[in-house]
């Protein structure tokens, strides 16, 4: 038995990081038809290796987290596990190209708040726009948030932005191109 941290699904196949290397496993016949919460990133499985080099998850072990979402459209949601074992939620938005939208983040800010996972806000491409992150400062800041301003040209942040995802299982959830 060997035990892995998932990293991705694609279709029915999940990537799976184990002291060996990655492997790509499914879900064994048991686990494939649960209908309560099902595998996802972050979640820490055992799987079985067989000698033709297929891989199959047996179990999943137990949470210590989850970021989950209400399903949409429905009058009772039910949530939707995004990740598991997450320390910290990482919004990111850009300064400028696109422009940071509030309502974006306010989103992802209430989603982590709701499954009671730290967030901290990222701005990069603060060389573009300095004043986005005076803005975003006076606007999360008296609520608790860290900001941090980033830019990969000047270089700048950076470093603070390693020391922040340094040893923390992170979601980086936002855009910037």
């Amino acid at each position: 038995m060997t035990t892995g941290v998932v990293l991705v699904r694609t279709g029915s196949a999940y990537r799976v990081h184990t002291e060996g290397g990655e492997v790509v496993a499914v879900l064994r016949g048991k686990l494939k038809h649960r209908d309560d919460d099902r595998v996802v990133a972050g979640d820490v499985v055992e799987l079985e290796l067989q000698a033709d080099g297929h891989a199959t998850i047996s179990a999943v072990r137990p949470r210590k987290s989850v970021l989950a979402r209400r399903a949409a459209g429905e009058r009772s949601p039910r949530a939707q596990p995004i990740a598991a074992n997450v320390d910290q939620v990482v919004v990111v938005a850009s300064a400028r190209s696109p422009e940071p939208s509030p309502r974006m983040l306010d989103r992802f800010l209430v989603i982590a708040a709701a499954n009671r996972i730290p967030a901290v806000l990222v701005l990069n491409k603060v060389d573009l726009d300095r004043t986005a992150l005076d803005a975003l400062q006076r606007r999360y800041a008296p609520a608790g948030y860290q900001v941090l301003g980033t830019s990969v040209k000047q270089p700048e942040g950076l470093v603070a932005l390693r020391d922040l995802l340094r040893g923390r299982e992170s979601v980086l959830a936002g855009r910037s191109r």
